[in-house]
């Protein structure tokens, strides 16, 4: 009974989402949250709390309780632990992530990821960034390579760019160093996409930074005013080990739909009520904002793409690689356009995509849209070579 009251409360909170408050303005929450060693072998992580099937059904209930609709993960291990908590909060939720992260015993991995909420956004693209180097002023770094997904939310048609990260962990003054090379290489790559005039200028940077404000990341990320850390007024813990907070959002300052009063760490005060959430959570706390979104104020602007190989799902790698095959004559048909519910293949340059056909298509510009492997999947029309109707 619990769980359909808690359920239905999640429902009800995602409907209240589609009202629009002042200013036609739609509230779109996102976060971020280290879940501590997701999935690891137990045997492995002596330290961490294992979790139960009804750990991750908590976990998933209580995502949906934060009323989210993209969250930012750290600490994976493995995809099957991250698809179990989408599955735990929603049908329509879905899970990407990283391939590295990986530990030397072979058996954990500290990989970064995003759940989202597909029937409020879609995913127009996702990758990790592989090309950002390992080594940088003589220190390692990017042992978890950060992950960038760009999403446009279905009702308004805005977009933008979120990027997950889980920069070096540690106090010691190599610690640091390492963290310092790491945000210059991500500032640098945002200082790339903000000099492209065609680039959506919407960003945003959040995960666990390891470090609270004020340290080496966020002098470097704020350098020049073309980005800014979202604060909260007192600056609440975001992890059960120290009082200051090191799970962050940084916003490039072109990104006007963020609320920058709106953040808020869910933390949890006194140390037994921290015990008992760690068992079954995290040893971090979740930090949510609000974007307020209209229409997109940018409609023009593109999202720049890394190689293929970096592209998100990794099982998507091997399909963009494959050049498109023209249909058969078996595969033409009459029915034109075809009604949703469809069987279709969209032809683009190099690539071909079947799916089922999720919404109408649009008779000038906007999107077509497919459900492919479970997943939403949006195509720009202008892209579009050729849309072809299965039997």
């Amino acid at each position: 009974m619990l769980r359909l009251l808690t359920l239905l409360a999640c429902l009800l909170a995602s409907c209240s989402l589609l009202q629009p408050p002042a200013q036609d303005a739609v509230p779109l929450k996102i976060g971020t949250w280290n879940l501590e060693f997701l999935g690891a072998d137990p045997k492995y992580r002596r330290d961490t709390p294992p979790r139960s099937e009804e750990d991750y059904r908590k976990i998933g209930e209580y995502i949906c309780q934060l009323g989210v609709d993209a969250l930012a993960v750290q600490e994976i291990c493995g995809e099957q632990p991250l698809q179990k908590v989408a599955a735990a909060i929603g049908p329509t939720w879905r899970a990407v992530l990283g391939t590295t992260g990986k530990w030397t015993d072979g058996k954990t991995q500290q990989a970064v990821g995003l759940l989202y909420n597909a029937a409020q956004l879609q995913l127009v693209h996702c990758e990790e960034l592989l090309d950002f180097p390992s080594e940088r002023d003589g220190v390692s770094v990017f042992h978890r390579k950060p992950v960038t997904a760009c999403l446009r939310h279905h009702g308004s048609g805005a977009d933008f760019r979120v990027v997950v990260v889980h920069l070096k962990a540690g106090r010691k003054d190599r610690d640091r160093q390492k963290r310092r090379a790491e945000a210059q290489t991500l500032r640098e790559w945002v200082d790339r996409l903000q000099r492209d005039p065609n680039e959506d200028p919407d960003i945003v940077i959040l995960g666990d930074f390891n470090c609270s404000y004020g340290d080496a990341p966020e002098s470097i990320l704020e350098q020049g005013g073309a980005m800014h850390y979202l604060e909260t007024p007192q600056r609440t813990p975001t992890i059960m080990w120290f009082e200051t907070p090191i799970d962050q959002f940084c916003v490039a300052s072109g990104f006007a739909e963020v609320d920058r009063e709106s953040l808020v760490v869910h933390h949890v005060d006194g140390e037994d009520a921290r015990g008992r959430f760690r068992k079954t959570y995290s040893d971090h706390f979740p930090c949510t904002a609000t974007l307020l979104l209209t229409k997109d104020d940018d409609p023009t602007a593109t999202f720049a793409k890394g190689p293929a190989a970096q592209v998100l799902p990794a099982s998507r790698r091997q399909q963009a690689a494959e050049p498109a095959r023209a249909p058969t004559a078996a595969e033409q048909t009459s029915t034109w356009p075809p009604p949703v519910g469809s069987s279709v293949m969209v032809l683009l340059d190099k690539t071909a995509h079947r799916g089922t056909l999720h919404k109408p298509l649009p008779e000038l510009g906007g999107w077509v849209v497919i459900e492919k492997d479970g997943e939403l999947v949006g195509f720009p029309m202008r892209n579009v070579q050729r849309i072809v109707v299965k039997d």
